[in-house]
């Protein structure tokens, strides 16, 4: 799958999941190899430091620009996994 055929699948699972529970995809990511586990979380936290660079933001995506930018000046040093 290519980045953007992976960002539509996502995209239309929170879509159809706005309440913001996703304890399944949670507990799935949790069963999965603890190398495919690290990779998981190294997406979420390249995200996470291009969300807190976002230049556009208004009412919809305040408050989660605000929260990326607090956890990348928070755990700048931690968010580089190393590759095993």
């Amino acid at each position: 799958m290519t980045g953007k055929e992976v960002a539509q699948v996502i995209s239309n699972y929170v879509n159809c999941n706005p309440t913001g529970k996703h304890s399944d995809v949670t507990s799935q990511v949790l069963k999965n190899h603890p190398t495919l586990q690290q990779a998981t979380i190294r997406l979420c936290f390249s995200i996470i430091e291009a969300m807190a660079t976002q230049e556009y933001v208004d009412d919809r995506n305040e408050d989660c620009v605000d929260a990326c930018k607090t956890i990348v000046e928070r755990c700048k040093d931690e968010m580089h996994l190393r590759f095993i």
